[in-house]
């Protein structure tokens, strides 16, 4: 019996990409293809690229890390809270990361000093669902 195969139509990718960015563009808003799904494959990645996307997402070190050996330069963003033993790594291979825990922002602080480098962080603010995310109440000061 045969091996199961996925075919990934790479054209559909680019432009179904091509939509999304359109539309997005027609109201200031730059979009990132996120590629955590096909396991960070860089053929993938480029698609999207092609597509006009602005960089990449992926939510595992390891798919960042096969998008770079890949030869992919464009920004890539952590789409989960790193752990703390990630930062070095994190920093070293991603443009910016989603984060709600001052140890994590501390580690990323302390590799991005390290390796002289800018990590663009986003904070996650709480919105209710309890899943993940800082309370406004602990944002603000």
């Amino acid at each position: 019996m045969p091996a199961p195969t996925i075919a990934i139509d790479l054209e559909a990718i680019a432009e179904n990409t091509r939509a999304i960015v359109s539309r997005c563009a027609a109201r200031g808003v730059a979009v990132y293809g996120v590629t955590k799904a096909t396991g960070g494959l860089p053929m993938v990645g480029r698609a999207m690229l092609r597509g006009g996307a602005t960089g990449l997402g992926e939510s595992r070190i390891d798919n960042v890390r096969r998008l770079r050996r890949g030869g992919l330069t464009c920004p890539i963003m952590m789409l989960r809270i790193p752990s703390i033993t990630e930062a070095p790594d994190v920093v070293r291979l991603c443009d910016a990361s989603l984060n709600s825990e001052r140890a994590v922002l501390e580690a990323l602080d302390t590799a991005a000093v390290q390796q002289a480098r800018v990590h663009d962080v986003i904070v996650m603010l709480e919105m209710g669902d309890r899943r993940e995310g800082v309370s406004a109440e602990e944002l603000m000061p």
